[in-house]
């Protein structure tokens, strides 16, 4: 039971840090196409 638990949690948790990297790269993303900065 203890075993299933921590596989549970481990996939939640890797979902959790997988979405948020990809809002993180997004947003960045979505920043410099849309006000790039001046070179």
């Amino acid at each position: 039971m203890a075993d299933f638990l921590a596989t549970v949690l481990a996939k939640i948790g890797a979902n959790l840090l997988e979405t948020l990297v990809l809002r993180i790269v997004q947003a960045l993303f979505t920043r410099a196409f849309t006000a790039p900065t001046p070179a």
